[in-house]
């Protein structure tokens, strides 16, 4: 298994390198200059202010971000972490030169054998789940790998991280659509590892933020606030012009 996974690193290392080193440097100057010039979008009057308090420029809920105040984030954060699965064989480490593989987002829709579309159900994301956790190809599990349309929206994280916690037991990325569907997660991983406290000293789940275009990161739903409302998310103490971390790092 050991030397299965060097080969798929391997492996990976030579298929990932699409760009070269100049190209890299001139897509992460532009991407410095649009942050820093045009800014970027935070629907959220709180993360708005959080980025205030600590001296960024910012207008109405746009926050400019210099490539200064994103070295100072880098500074703050590991090179390497663990996410705790529930099986701890299938710990995963994240960073430096380790490659993890998950499976898609968002599919709105299914193919059928019979090469029949339809709009996805809870059933397929059980079998989803199911295929995460027999294959010995996907590291962790993903989030929203199927949207179910038989499921109401406010309610429809829960069903799925249900799913994700009891037909699975990789890591997985957790629910970060809003603030309510982040704040469940946290609880439900709580139940699932036996408490606040044990989810506190590891990591447990990982978000990532949904980004649109152009330049928005989070945006609202009709009755729901962006998961960056989190009062956990960014508000350690740190220096004047420090960068607040985009997200909670769960389990500290």
């Amino acid at each position: 298994m050991e030397q299965l996974s060097k080969r798929k690193k391997f492996c990976m290392i030579d298929r990932m390198q699409a760009f070269t080193p100049e190209e890299v440097h001139r897509i992460h100057d532009a991407s410095m200059e649009i942050s820093a010039d045009a800014g970027i979008a935070f629907n959220s009057a709180d993360a708005t202010a959080l980025f205030r308090e600590h001296g960024f420029k910012t207008e109405d809920h746009r926050v400019f971000i210099t490539e200064n105040a994103v070295r100072d984030a880098l500074e703050t954060t590991p090179y390497r972490f663990t996410l705790r699965a529930r099986n701890p064989e299938y710990d995963v480490a994240i960073g430096e030169d380790d490659f993890v593989f998950l499976p898609t987002g968002g599919a709105p829709n299914v193919v059928t054998r019979s090469g029949v579309r339809r709009p996805g159900t809870l059933a397929d994301y059980h079998e989803c789940c199911r295929m995460v956790q027999t294959s010995d190809q996907l590291d962790m599990n993903g989030w929203l790998m199927i949207q179910p349309s038989d499921l109401s929206s406010p309610a429809a994280h829960l069903d799925m991280l249900l799913a994700t916690l009891t037909l699975c037991d990789k890591a997985f990325v957790g629910a970060a659509m809003s603030r309510r569907a982040a704040a469940d997660c946290l609880e439900m991983a709580a139940i699932a590892w036996g408490g606040r406290n044990i989810c506190r000293r590891k990591r447990k789940p990982i978000h990532t933020p949904a980004e649109s275009s152009p330049r928005i990161l989070d945006t609202p739903g009709p009755s729901d606030q962006p998961a960056h409302d989190l009062p956990a998310c960014g508000r350690s103490p740190r220096r004047r012009g420090q960068s607040p971390r985009r997200g909670c790092r769960h389990g500290g």
